[in-house]
């Protein structure tokens, strides 16, 4: 089911030259007030970009919010058939990746995002830093890397680059919030039977397609860490443990080690 809100001529904006070569795609579940949160703080900084959201939750309820496809799905589809949809319905050059409980801030820079990527035409997907916004402060998180296997050990070498384009520094993996070429990212896709734990299992599909992926340090995301979440949500999100199962028997994985720059993390499932 499909609900679209068509944006007002007058309102003001300041993303006229590019706005119309870019989607946002948002796939949303059970967190209506930190998705209307974050396309409110979307519209402050650039009224007139096209916004799609999915929501596969229970008995959703579509924002009456200018210039939003909102796309309502059977319940609990999942995080990656739900961005698998959205993909679909993209018609621009670009879009951008976003989780419903993001919100955008000053460093949130898509317009920079956009001339990075005309500029630099090697680069498939730019992303940036994700600033956790807690009741007690704020600090940054640090999830980019690079992958390499050995035998069945997937090793995540984090904060370890792999070259430097003008200045962005290329990595295997970076964060959920990036703009990218959608052409190229249609060739990826994310895999549906991962309705959690999708992350690492979509980067490691782009490093197998030899996508190039980067990260701009100045622009920054917004990312509610403050704000609660229902009982349900919780519900659903404690189911990641067999998700992350699954990701590990298709990718022929035993254990994960994250060598960080002053220790390593041994995960196994």
């Amino acid at each position: 089911m499909r609900i679209q809100y068509k944006s007002k001529k007058n309102k003001k904006n300041n993303d006229e030259c590019w706005s119309d070569k870019i989607t946002i795609i948002i796939k949303t579940f059970q967190r209506q007030h930190l998705l209307r949160q974050l396309i409110e703080s979307i519209r402050n900084k650039y009224p007139k970009i096209l916004i799609k959201v999915a929501d596969d939750g229970h008995a959703p309820s579509a924002l009456n919010i200018d210039n939003v496809d909102y796309y309502i799905l059977p319940y609990d589809i999942g995080l990656s058939a739900g961005r698998n949809f959205l993909l679909n319905k993209v018609k621009t050059k670009y879009f951008v990746l976003l989780d419903d409980d993001h919100v955008f801030i000053e460093k949130t820079k898509l317009d920079k995002m956009f001339n990075i990527l005309e500029k630099y035409r090697q680069i498939d997907l730019l992303s940036g830093r994700v600033k956790h916004i807690r009741k007690n402060g704020t600090s940054f998180s640090s999830f980019c890397g690079i992958f390499e296997y050995k035998g069945r050990t997937l090793y995540r070498y984090a904060n370890r680059n792999r070259d430097v384009i003008g200045g962005m520094k290329i990595y295997d993996i970076v964060e959920n919030f990036f703009m990218a070429r959608t052409k190229k990212i249609m060739n990826v896709m994310w895999d549906a039977r991962l309705k959690l734990s999708e992350h690492g299992d979509f980067f490691l599909r782009c490093k197998r397609q030899n996508l190039t992926v980067a990260m701009d340090y100045d622009i920054h995301i917004g990312h509610d860490k403050k704000t609660t979440t229902s009982i349900c949500y919780k519900k659903h999100r404690n189911r990641s443990i067999f998700y992350h199962k699954l990701f590990y028997k298709k990718n022929n994985i035993s254990r994960i080690i994250v060598v960080q720059p002053n220790n390593k993390r041994v995960i196994k499932l």
